[in-house]
């Protein structure tokens, strides 16, 4: 095992002895949290314990599409969740292709990929170019074709990349307030699978 891979256990057991991050506290300094669902898979796994940074967007800085963030739902839990859309955009879902401002986002099969249950893994481009990987486990599931969502200005919409098994923006947890995005999503510092041990968030 590399220094690198094993400095991240040495974080992650000095995290694992502070134990983990309750949700009044989250937002005051860099945290960890535990993935408790599938519903960021492929990116995130439940035995996932992240390290999070809520200095990420202090000041000027404005959450980004892509980013993944740690944000307040209306149940009173904290969610994980991948931003799609920002405030004024128009987002949809059609036959599990995503379109933003009209635009469908390009969605073909990984061909570079640690996913080995069940399911297909895609890779989608951004409208930035940026590539990220979502998760199809149903074909034409009712979580592949939605409505036109209009974003609210200062709000953004989310989306799990578990796309058939995420409750999001697209279901009750609605456009996300700026004021309840709490941190940033940065690295897996501890997991239950030891491969996925320091992988950036991305």
């Amino acid at each position: 095992m590399t220094c690198y891979r094993l400095s991240y256990i040495v974080a992650a057991l000095l995290c694992a002895a502070v134990g983990a991050a309750h949700a009044q506290d989250l937002p005051t300094s860099f945290k960890n949290f535990s993935i408790p669902s599938s519903a960021m898979a492929p990116t995130l796994v439940p035995g996932d314990v992240i390290i999070t940074d809520p200095s990420a967007y202090d000041g000027d800085a404005e959450p980004q599409r892509g980013d993944v963030v740690i944000f307040l739902a209306p149940d009173g839990n904290f969610f994980v969740k991948r931003i799609m859309a920002v405030g004024g955009e128009e987002i949809f879902l059609r036959d599990s292709t995503v379109f933003i401002e009209g635009e469908p986002l390009q969605r073909t099969p990984s061909t570079d990929t640690t996913w080995d249950d069940t399911g297909t893994v895609y890779d989608e481009t951004m409208p930035d170019g940026r590539v990220i990987q979502t998760l199809d486990l149903i074909e034409g599931s009712r979580a592949d074709n939605t409505a036109v969502f209009k974003v609210p200005d200062g709000h953004f919409f989310v989306m799990g990349d578990n796309r058939d098994n995420s409750n999001d923006s697209r279901f009750t947890v609605g456009t996300v307030a700026r004021d309840k995005i709490f941190a940033k999503a940065r690295r897996v510092i501890f997991s239950s699978t030891l491969s996925r041990i320091g992988l950036a968030v991305e």
